[in-house]
């Protein structure tokens, strides 16, 4: 069973603070919150 909905509801920079932050830039690294329904 698959999901009939899925949409990203916020993008953050997951990186930040860290010493990887620059390479994550280097590369456009980002997270994302995916909210997605079941059918039924």
């Amino acid at each position: 069973m698959g999901l009939v909905e899925a949409r990203i509801v916020a993008r953050f920079d997951c990186f930040r603070g860290t010493s990887k932050e620059r390479v994550a830039r280097k590369f456009g690294v980002q997270g994302a919150n995916v909210l997605a329904l079941r059918p039924g």
